[in-house]
């Protein structure tokens, strides 16, 4: 991820901020709610329980959609991370003295990861910040409210969209959906590691 570049997962709804700052809120029905919604969680196409050390998260991948003003080529999924209270995964949670730098490092790769995974079952090449696109749904309200001003607040929801024209094949969604799955307990794996010990192990059941 190129610092300060704007990765939108859809239209005028997702992008990313500039290196060091927490990603915004998306515009519209999206600012009434912070993560899935009910219909969401229950559609997910993948629901896994997740935990890190004493804690629990789960983690969830949407169907793999279209959308009318994306056009009939570009595949659009979503992936989340909530506790068991409902409330989104943030680096904080797991890293609560990260630094800024840090911060900025670790959601990269998360982003990285997920962008490699997305492409993969369609062989395709990435196009960094072009295909697959990116978004998110930008920092937890109450970790803003309190002056956190860096990618640890960064709310863990990610918009995911695919242009598949270039594609060498058309996979199964299934394996999209696992893909990105995989991409997202691996970069778990990597924030963990990097917190100062005691650091919980992540295992995914």
């Amino acid at each position: 991820m190129s610092k300060g570049s704007p990765r939108n997962a859809w239209p005028s709804s997702l992008y990313w901020g500039s290196a060091g700052t927490p990603r915004d809120f998306c515009s519209g029905a999206c600012t009434d709610s912070l993560g899935p919604s009910d219909h969401d969680r229950a559609t997910a196409a993948l629901t896994e329980r997740v935990a890190l050390g004493t804690k629990s998260a789960i983690l969830q991948v949407s169907p793999v959609e279209h959308f009318e003003d994306y056009g009939p080529n570009v595949d659009v999924l979503r992936t989340w991370v909530v506790w068991d209270d409902g409330t989104l995964l943030a680096l904080r949670d797991i890293y609560s003295k990260v630094s800024r730098e840090e911060a900025y490092r670790l959601w990269s790769l998360l982003c990285d990861q997920i962008t490699l995974a997305a492409a993969m079952p369609y062989g395709l090449r990435v196009e960094p910040g072009t295909n697959p696109k990116l978004g998110c749904w930008g920092p937890r309200p109450e970790l803003l409210n309190q002056g956190v001003d860096d990618d640890s607040a960064t709310a863990l929801m990610i918009g995911i969209a695919i242009d598949t024209q270039l594609a060498l094949q058309r996979p199964n969604p299934k394996l999209v959906v696992l893909a990105v799955r995989s991409a997202v307990v691996a970069a778990l794996r990597t924030w963990i590691g990097a917190a100062p010990d005691p650091a919980p192990r992540i295992s995914a059941n």
